[in-house]
């Protein structure tokens, strides 16, 4: 740990690592899910209910493991300046990640208890009445999910703008637009699942070619600085 690349090496790797487990697990998933779930989708799950269990915990994981690489990032800005934009674009972001895990592990939880349910109950009007019975709890987590992407959308734009001059500026500015165009996307079609996966993908890609950048722009200068 004592080596001068550690702490870049560790930000930049949880960026990367941390989108890509989150890629990962959002993509496994036996079913994708924004707001409520049906029979089918119940069902579907409970035949793999090991892998709807261990995508989750990718996914979640992968968003912490992001989270710290941000928390991270904000101690490499040099200027006082750029520090003054970039540790409240990481705390913005942190919300927003942190309220996206929540709602991802209320889908978890919630289809295992469906599945469950499911057990005691076959008949086809009692699962809809099990599923009936979540709608206002569903309806919340769904706001909060859209409210997580678009607190990531905005700290990613604040983020970009402290870190225009830290990193290459294609970059910094390129984590302003994806940050920005995916507020724009859930602004203009807030029930639009094919938005909020965009804006999902889009901001983990991001972050991850964050990271990547980050990561050999300071291994770069390494060696340029070591003596030849």
């Amino acid at each position: 740990m004592n080596h001068p690349l550690f702490p870049t090496r560790f930000a930049g790797g949880a960026l990367v690592f941390g989108a890509v487990l989150a890629l990962l697990g959002f993509f496994v998933r036996p079913v994708a899910n924004d707001k409520s779930f049906t029979v089918d989708d119940i069902l579907a799950i409970e035949t793999a209910s090991g892998v709807w269990v261990m995508s989750f915990r990718m996914l979640v994981f992968g968003l912490f493991v992001r989270l710290a690489g941000l928390v991270s990032l904000a101690t490499f800005a040099r200027a006082a300046g750029a520090r003054a934009v970039v540790v409240p674009g990481v705390a913005i972001s942190a919300a927003g990640l942190l309220v996206s895990a929540m709602v991802q592990g209320y889908y978890m939880d919630i289809a295992l208890h469906g599945a469950w349910r499911f057990a005691q109950e076959s008949s086809a009007q009692g699962r809809e009445a099990i599923l009936a019975s979540w709608l206002p709890v569903d309806e919340w987590v769904s706001c909060l999910g859209r409210m997580g992407l678009m607190f990531l959308g905005l700290g990613s734009v604040v983020l970009g703008l402290g870190l225009r001059a830290e990193v290459p500026a294609v970059v910094g500015w390129g984590l302003v637009a994806v940050g920005f165009a995916g507020m724009m996307g859930i602004f203009a079609l807030p029930g639009s699942a094919d938005v909020q996966t965009a804006s999902f993908v889009g901001l983990a890609l991001a972050h991850g070619l964050l990271g990547t950048v980050l990561a050999m722009q300071q291994m770069d200068s390494a060696r340029n600085a070591s003596p030849a």
